[in-house]
């Protein structure tokens, strides 16, 4: 596969409220596109993707609250925090017209944000595909993610080396998917590191788990408004990704969308791992016929 080019964004900062948000900004000649990363994530998550959008879109992407280099308030990880974020950053950038990309936690909260103001969004890609937990969650939904919020809130933070550091990524989801190239791409943009050689991560673990309880909130009252077309870029790998029937059940629910249903290769980061399929996607549904 050829090597694309990743030009380097501008990193800039713009307050929604009291929160001082991060984003990177990569110019293009067309419309706006914001990109959400998913939880454990970070605005740069999307480099890999953003060269198959220029130079026909301006590509925005955010360190969304709690994560990355944007503020850490004390409480309000509810995707509806996440969506107001988006709204008033939106609005301190007099954006009253983009297009949507979100993964995971980002898709969450692009859909949302997207239910509550259709008129502003013309068109939304959900990267990894809705969660089905988040439409109607079982029994045993509600107990897989209780199960993921107490793993996140063991979880390390921190690590006295950077081989440490390596040693988690090989054994533990998200990471443990990812190859070296990617997961140097991680340790770049995603960890401090201190002068005595300590790693951490970007983002805080507990509100990251306090984020993720909020999985299984219903999303059928937000998505049942959107009016925009929309785009499920489907995962094929990892323990609860969508099978082509589930995907199409999720879709109905979007009843005023249309709705195209796409399948890709990946397990997790399906960004980082497999940004070619994701940008060419993109490209193919985001820019007009």
């Amino acid at each position: 596969m050829t090597t694309v080019l990743v030009p380097e964004p501008r990193a800039l900062d713009a307050h929604a409220g009291e929160l001082r948000l991060r984003y990177y900004l990569w110019d293009g000649a067309g419309p706006t596109v914001v990109m959400l990363h998913p939880s454990r994530g970070y605005g740069r998550v999307w480099d890999g993707v953003v060269p198959y959008l220029l130079p026909h879109f301006r590509v925005i992407s955010l360190d969304q609250r709690g994560h990355g280099d944007t503020d850490r308030p004390a409480r309000g990880y509810a995707g509806e925090d996440f969506a107001l974020d988006l709204e008033g950053f939106l609005d301190k950038l007099e954006l009253e017209r983009v297009m949507l990309v979100g993964h995971s936690l980002g898709g969450r909260a692009a859909q949302i944000f997207a239910g509550n103001h259709p008129e502003r969004v013309t068109k939304l890609a959900i990267v990894g595909g809705p969660h089905a937990e988040c439409f109607d969650a079982t029994a045993e939904q509600f107990e897989a993610n209780r199960r993921t919020v107490e793993a996140q809130r063991r979880s390390p933070q921190s690590f006295a080396s950077e081989q440490l550091a390596r040693e988690h990524f090989a054994q533990f989801s998200p990471w443990r998917e990812l190859n070296a190239q990617q997961r140097d791409h991680v340790i770049r943009h995603n960890m401090n590191r201190e002068r005595d050689g300590v790693l951490s991560f970007k983002y805080d673990g507990q509100h990251v788990a306090d984020g993720l309880s909020h999985m299984v909130d219903d999303l059928r009252k937000y998505v049942c408004r959107i009016s925009c077309p929309v785009l499920f870029i489907v995962r094929r790998q990892g323990h609860d990704h969508l099978t082509p029937e589930i995907a199409a059940k999720l879709a109905g629910y979007f009843e005023k969308a249309e709705v195209k249903i796409v399948f890709v290769a990946g397990v997790h980061f399906v960004q980082l791992e497999n940004p070619h399929a994701v940008g060419e996607e993109l490209r193919k549904f985001l820019r007009p016929a």
